[in-house]
């Protein structure tokens, strides 16, 4: 597995974990109420899982010399924009349903992608050099 691949995974991983922590969050602020709507939640997140990965590499890629603040602010401008643009695409597809969940599934969607696009420009930890003597 390339370098390439890696990172996209991890990142699908860490925007699945992101979106279904904050839904657990909301359903745990109402005492279990909605958790029948974990499930269609996380099925309705797994494509936004796997096209955010795409975006957020080329982002970091695309800006990696501008100042940090600048490239994690706009990076979350970015994720809450294709959170709130995913959050059309079931609305549109289950109609009158989409109100029947339990939870404010677009703002999950909106922080699974906010984390995704961030996830990337974190600076990663430089390796420690190594020092003389036996190990």
């Amino acid at each position: 597995m390339n370098r390439n691949t890696a990172r996209y995974w991890g990142l699908v991983l860490a925007i699945a974990v992101a979106g279904l922590l904050a839904a657990a969050l909301q359903i745990a602020a109402r005492s279990g109420f909605g958790s029948g709507d974990l499930k269609a939640f996380a099925i309705w997140l797994a494509p936004l899982a796997l096209l955010v990965p795409r975006l957020a590499i080329w982002y970091a890629d695309a800006s990696e010399r501008w100042p940090f603040a600048a490239r994690v602010g706009l990076g979350a401008a970015i994720g809450v924009g294709a959170g709130a643009l995913w959050t059309l695409v079931p609305a549109s597809m289950l109609g009158p349903w989409f109100g029947a969940f339990s939870f404010p599934v677009g703002y999950c969607f909106m922080i699974a992608a906010i984390a995704g696009m961030i996830a990337p420009l974190m600076p990663r930890s430089a390796p420690r050099p190594r020092r003389g003597g036996l190990r």
